[in-house]
């Protein structure tokens, strides 16, 4: 590993006189500020096609580790990608940089996938948009223009405390005035998850009608084979969550945050418990003829004090039974639906 940041440090000193003098030093600033006037919507960044340099400290690192797994933390296909975040914290100070091609041959000579979290890093490219509504730096590779370590901090920066109210307008749609957060480390707390997806998506609300997705880019937070952590499930819908620090990212449907790291969502202080195992004692059933339904029921902080079993009849109005606990399995509950009329339909 040593050797590797020594030609690092070498190769940078080589070329790096020739890209102070052809590229500009831009701040992050100057790439994603937007005046107040313009802030009503989604506007392109105000250097986006030019070729420049800049300097931000690392948030995520493009590899899992260089020398023994060597597979992404952020979800670009093969691509590096990295968040930048300007060292001072000022707003509009977030920002995506991005290796398009890593597999050519001398591509690997930007050393980007030595970079580390917490590094000042200084890096030469060009700016875009992706979906033209999030600013990025695609790093020159052709040739290939190495990272420049200027520094390392202790840790990142501490995230930036906001509400999902700022994402919103006071009419209740999306507010792009939260664009000066983009690419920047947020910390929002007191959430309750829904909109659970199988892959590791869900969505955070704060019970006054705001929300936002929590969108699985970095693989620390996949489901799956894809997945970075064995056996990873999202938070169940319903369950009340402490904190979720994230990255902030732009899409057309409104502001997605992006968790990094293990811890980067907090604990989770309440959960509804986990209904499973659904049956019914019958598989025909014939007019006016009782049902048993079972179900297990089990809380994951806490103990279940009681269950309801909802049903109707032909589509009218809704029902409830109380259920009591099997006296075989303390988390089986079952409750008997009455018998009903020939034909009737039971949901």
């Amino acid at each position: 590993m040593k050797i590797k940041f020594l030609l690092l440090f070498l190769f940078s000193l080589a070329i790096n006189a020739y890209t102070q003098s052809e590229y500009p030093l831009v701040t992050i600033q100057d790439i994603q500020y937007i005046p107040d006037s313009l802030l009503g919507s989604d506007r392109p960044s105000p250097l986006n096609g030019d070729t420049v340099r800049v300097q931000g400290i690392v948030m995520v690192r493009p590899v899992i580790h260089p020398d023994t797994s060597r597979g992404v933390i952020i979800s670009a296909g093969a691509r590096w990608s990295v968040y930048i975040q300007d060292p001072n914290g000022g707003l509009f100070g977030g920002l995506n940089i991005l290796q398009q091609d890593t597999s050519s041959a001398g591509v690997q000579n930007t050393f980007m996938d030595l970079i580390d979290t917490a590094q000042v890093v200084e890096f030469t490219g060009v700016i875009a948009e992706f979906s033209n509504n999030t600013t990025q730096m695609n790093i020159l590779t052709n040739p290939p223009v190495p990272v420049q370590i200027i520094s390392s901090e202790s840790k990142r920066p501490d995230p930036i405390e906001i509400t999902l109210e700022e994402f919103f307008t006071p009419e209740g749609s999306h507010s792009f005035k939260a664009e000066k957060y983009e690419g920047m480390y947020v910390i929002v707390r007191n959430v309750i998850t829904s909109d659970r997806q199988s892959n590791g998506n869900y969505k955070i609300n704060d019970g006054a009608g705001h929300s936002a997705s929590i969108y699985n880019q970095s693989r620390y937070y996949k489901t799956g084979s894809s997945g970075i952590i064995p056996g990873y499930q999202p938070p169940l819908d319903g369950s009340f969550i402490s904190y979720i620090r994230a990255i902030v990212t732009t899409r057309t449907d409104g502001y997605y945050l992006v968790p990094l790291y293990p811890g980067d969502v907090g604990p989770i202080t309440s959960s509804p418990p986990i209904i499973s195992n659904i049956r019914r004692n019958l598989s025909l059933v014939g007019p006016n003829e009782p049902v048993e339904i079972s179900a297990s029921v089990r809380d994951l902080d806490g103990s279940v004090t009681e269950a309801k079993l909802f049903y109707s009849v032909n589509g009218g109005a809704v029902d409830s039974i109380a259920m009591n606990r099997s006296i075989d399995d303390s988390l089986v509950y079952l409750a008997t639906i009455p018998g009903v009329g020939d034909s009737a339909l039971v949901d």
